[in-house]
Parts: structure tokens; C-alpha cells; sequence
């Protein structure tokens, strides 16, 4: 069996917080139902040019994985820190 592996000519990169960090309250700004989870992504993807993205949720934790040429962690929180 032959098995092909392909590069990646973009880095996979993420951002979040969890429970370990961050407090009750600071974890509900960054919860999202299915509806603003589907907003909030397409906003991302458009203000932030982005093509792949991820937006895992749950009442634990909150991590958004992308895929970018350069780090967008700073202006992804503020853009999911300000989207509600």
C-alpha cells in the first residue's frame, strides 16, 4: 500500500480559551449557538480573508482553528470579543 502525504502550504493555527484560564463570565462572551456560530463565521471569513475555519463551542471552551500565512490571533478575539 502507497500512502501520499501532501504539504501544507499554509499554517494551521488556532486560538480559544478554556476553563483553565479564563473565568464563567469571561466564557460566556465567547459562546456561540448554531446560528451565531454560522454568522460569526462568515463574517470572519470575509473580514479577515480567511478560507478555512473552524469554530468549535462548548460550555468549556472556545477555540477557532484557521489556516493563514501570518497570525490573526490578535484581531480574531477582538473581532469574537466584539461580535455580540
Amino acid at each position: 500500500m502507497r500512502v501520499s502525504l501532501c504539504a501544507m502550504h499554509w499554517p494551521f493555527r488556532f486560538v480559544g480559551i478554556s476553563h483553565k484560564h479564563a473565568s464563567v463570565a469571561v466564557r460566556e462572551r465567547f459562546s456561540f449557538n448554531k446560528k451565531e456560530q454560522n454568522t460569526l463565521l462568515l463574517h470572519l471569513k470575509e473580514h479577515h480573508q480567511l478560507q478555512e475555519l473552524l469554530l468549535l463551542s462548548t460550555c468549556n471552551r472556545t477555540e477557532l482553528y484557521y489556516v493563514s500565512e501570518r497570525s490573526l490571533d490578535t484581531s480574531l478575539i477582538a473581532s469574537l470579543s466584539s461580535a455580540w
